[in-house]
């Protein structure tokens, strides 16, 4: 140890400036290759489904009940909702346990997917209708004038009837459920006729489906990648689960459900522009003062917001040319939110969710 004074203070140096002459360090490209144990998502194991979904006998969650055969499902625990409002809230995979600061593998397990496709027309027919029925509920004195999003989880009673649950779910013992979702939305398009930017109704049904993941998960410095090396595999869609007494719940069915129900309740709910009832533009005094949006759905919560799908309702009280284009640019905070989500459209961003949650299952030691 070397001890300098310097004006008046004492510098204390408490270790050598210079490395030692014996100290020598070279570049290496060894690598080192080794069975070491791995978290796997266990989703798919039927005796782990009851850490994905709660899901109590059909008689009811009392003493004893545990070794009954027949479960029906409540929805989620909580440990699955947590994670995936992680997820998608973040845009991203959450952080995963690394074996090593430095290290990488692949993985290939069974899991949820999410896939979106477009309906049939009998399903836009059910939608248009359900979409009616919003348009005429009332919000005070005010009425939605345009609906920008409106998705719904399809239930339906014992004779057909469609009740869309658009509201995020509390847990109940559900049975007529579906693991679909069921979204409409309004989407720019440039007309080849005249260059007018107008908007055209889309439609998006999304199910659930079991699928094999194929991950590469890689840490430099503690640093993740995980990303696929190959597409996940479809094998087969997954229904909700409608047990019967005396039947053997399938507790990986339940668990997929459970999951997917998560995921839809972050999707679920309305972005609507409102107008007061009483409106009536053709008067000279205007009578058009209560005007403003609403975001009734956990969009607002997610990274999906930022959505190239969801621009028309953005862009509302925007200064738009003739032909209805933005004269001038979005705010900072809409560029964030576009930028997150990389201006992509609704169906893209749902699948990429999907698959980041499952992912993201991989984080709780809990459900490996």
């Amino acid at each position: 140890m070397l001890i300098l004074s310097l004006f008046g203070y004492r510098l204390q140096i408490l270790a050598p400036f210079f490395t030692p002459g014996t100290l020598i360090v070279y570049p290496s490209t060894a690598q080192i290759v080794r069975e070491e144990p791995v978290p796997s998502l266990a989703i798919a194991n039927r005796s782990m489904g009851h850490l994905f979904a709660y899901s109590p006998a059909i008689e009811g969650d009392i003493i004893g009940s545990e070794s009954q055969v027949t479960k029906r499902l409540y929805g989620p625990r909580t440990i699955l909702t947590m994670l995936e409002e992680d997820s998608v809230s973040s845009g991203r995979i959450l952080d995963i346990v690394p074996a090593h600061n430095h290290s990488e593998y692949r993985l290939d397990f069974s899991g949820p997917y999410v896939k979106c496709g477009a309906p049939d027309k009998s399903t836009i027919g059910q939608i248009d209708q359900a979409l009616e029925t919003v348009m005429k509920k009332l919000l005070g004195t005010a009425k939605p004038n345009l609906n920008v999003y409106y998705a719904f989880v399809p239930y339906f009673s014992s004779d057909g009837t469609l009740l869309p649950q658009s509201q995020p779910r509390y847990q109940f013992p559900a049975h007529d459920a579906t693991n679909e979702l069921w979204i409409t939305f309004l989407r720019y398009f440039t007309d080849p006729e005249d260059g007018h930017l107008k908007t055209k109704r889309q439609y998006l049904m999304c199910d659930l489906w079991n699928a094999t993941y194929h991950l590469n998960l890689h840490w430099e410095g503690g640093i993740q990648d995980v990303t696929a090396y190959q597409p996940p595999e479809l094998h087969n869609q997954v229904k909700f689960p409608n047990d019967k007494p005396g039947t053997v719940s399938d507790m990986s069915q339940h668990a997929f459900s459970a999951y997917a129900w998560a995921i839809y309740d972050s999707l679920i709910g309305t972005v609507s522009w409102y107008i007061d009832k009483e409106c009536d533009p053709t008067r000279e005094d205007n009578r058009c003062s209560t005007q403003f949006g609403i975001i009734n759905t956990q969009l607002q919560h997610s990274s999906l917001i930022g959505s190239a799908d969801l621009d028309v309702f953005f862009n509302i009280n925007e200064e738009t040319d003739s032909k209805g284009f933005l004269k001038k640019s979005l705010s900072a905070q809409r560029l964030q939110d576009k930028a997150l989500a990389k201006n992509r459209t609704l169906d893209v961003l749902i699948e990429e969710l999907s698959f980041n949650t499952t992912a993201s299952l991989l984080h709780n030691h809990f459900l490996t």
